[in-house]
């Protein structure tokens, strides 16, 4: 089964970190997603992306102020 990995980014959109895990931890808890990052575009979150294989172009340009969103499932 193919993996289909996507990204949203939201501009400004500042949230406290604690509250975006909680968010990811429901978000892979959902059937058909194998993982999902929900966090703020900061340099250290994006090296995280990378190392997890999950650092898409739209996460690159992301800024510090803005919330990424990366979801690796089963379908869109």
């Amino acid at each position: 089964m193919k993996l289909v990995m996507e990204s949203l980014i939201l501009k400004g959109e500042y949230r406290e970190s604690i509250f975006l895990m909680r968010i990811s931890q429901q978000i892979e808890a959902l059937e058909g997603v194998d993982s999902a990052s929900v966090m703020m575009g900061t340099d250290a979150n994006k090296e995280m992306l990378k190392e997890a294989g999950m650092l898409t172009d739209e996460v690159k340009n992301a800024g510090s102020n803005d919330l990424i969103i990366v979801v690796d499932s089963e379908s869109q």
